[in-house]
């Protein structure tokens, strides 16, 4: 939870450095959905720091964790946080379309993941060319998302748009 929050607040290379030392990989029997967090942490950080061959390999690792998942429940609690992941997993691979598809059924269970899919929408309009459109979710964001680190990011897109 730690990284998870300094990556909200915009300190990616130290969320990075304190998973990284942490290593979680080496834990003996940790149950997945712990790998689940700690893969889609390592993933987020990346992401946000341009590396995106790294992302891609801690979302591969954070599905295989997400299969190996037994109860439903956890399951179901932990699936709308691997569809946030495979939508930006389409972003970094600039397939806009099926990035748009994926985000269509996409149906946010907190507010959180709604200023998400709300960010996710505006890269996708982007890379489709819609920069209109994505101008709409990213004042979204900015009025919503309070003191999270995408609003700092919708201001800067929004102003290069």
């Amino acid at each position: 939870n730690y990284s998870a929050g300094l990556i909200e607040t915009g300190q990616f290379e130290k969320a990075l450095a304190v998973l990284q030392a942490a290593d979680f990989s080496k834990v003996p029997k940790a149950p997945p959905q712990s790998m689940l967090a700690y893969y889609i942490n390592l993933c987020s950080a990346c992401n946000e720091m341009g590396q995106k061959d790294q992302a891609s390999a801690y979302y591969s690792k954070a599905l295989a964790s997400f299969a190996m998942i037994k109860n439903e429940a956890v399951k179901k609690q932990m699936k709308s946080t691997i569809t946030v992941h495979t939508i930006e997993e389409h972003l970094r691979n600039e397939d806009y379309k099926e990035a748009d598809k994926v985000l269509a059924s996409f149906i946010p269970s907190t507010g959180r993941q709604t200023i998400d899919a709300e960010m996710l929408r505006a890269k996708v309009h982007i890379g489709l060319g819609e920069p209109e459109k994505a101008k709409e979710h990213l004042t979204f964001v900015i009025e919503n998302g309070n003191k999270l680190n995408v609003v700092t990011q919708a201001k800067e897109i929004l102003s290069s748009l």
